[in-house]
């Protein structure tokens, strides 16, 4: 099945004659390795699960490693294992995507043509923060210390989280969880869980900018008052969003 399900793409490709429909044939042609994965799967739901929870840790994780480095220094190494096992995870996710058909028209027809599939998910905004996602920023801060503002770029995982919570819903499983529950009540929950994200980094970066620029407050930032500045950026943060 998997050899037949090759030939017929390369007849396609075959016949495109599109240069961008030849690009997304080529690319979708590496993800016949991975099976097809139903969108109302248990594994597709299980992998935005985790998806969710990776997310959530990077949306804590990565500001606070931007600001407040000092934190992490007696385990950095694992600490930056952690970080690029995360972003490994991102990776993953665009094979994920590609190998994955979605719904057209509501949910009344299922697309599974690898070739639709990948034009759908390389055209796409969901391409490019899974890059940004996945970009190894962790490593060039680790190789040079002057890049630490390259982990801005995970400021994406907002927008990120919010696209899985909404695939999280929209599948089956997740219906049948969120159709207990009032929506006014998860609207509420994820409109306070981006706002304390959104806080969380602008916090960090406050910090972050603080030492870069050695302005006022550089000094203790990195000392024994560091919770201190933390716990004045956030309420500062709060007061003004």
């Amino acid at each position: 099945t998997l050899s037949l399900e090759k030939n017929r793409s390369h007849a396609k490709l075959e016949k495109l004659g599109s240069s961008w429909e030849r690009i997304y044939a080529t690319i979708c042609c590496f993800t016949f390795f991975v099976p097809s994965i139903h969108p109302d799967g248990m594994f597709r739901f299980g992998w935005d699960v985790i998806s969710a929870c990776i997310l959530v840790l990077t949306s804590l994780l990565v500001p606070l490693r931007l600001g407040f480095a000092s934190w992490f220094q007696a385990h950095e190494a694992t600490w930056l294992g952690v970080e690029c096992l995360m972003d490994a995870s991102f990776l993953l996710n665009i094979v994920i995507a590609l190998a994955s058909p979605f719904y057209e028209h509501g949910r009344s027809l299922l697309v599974n043509d690898r070739i639709v599939i990948a034009r759908n998910y390389l055209t796409s905004p969901r391409l490019l923060l899974d890059m940004c996602m996945c970009f190894p920023a962790s490593l060039c801060v680790a190789f040079n210390e002057s890049y630490g503002g390259l982990r801005l770029i995970k400021v994406c995982s907002l927008v990120q989280i919010k696209m899985v919570f909404g695939s999280l819903e929209r599948s089956k499983l997740g219906a049948r969880v969120t159709s207990r529950i009032s929506p006014t009540g998860i609207l509420f929950i994820e409109l306070l869980l981006m706002l304390g994200f959104m806080w969380h980094w602008v916090s960090c970066t406050w910090a972050f900018l603080i030492k870069s620029e050695g302005g006022i407050g550089s000094s203790v930032l990195y000392g024994d008052g560091s919770d201190v500045i933390y716990s004045v950026a956030f309420h500062w943060t709060v007061s003004v969003f």
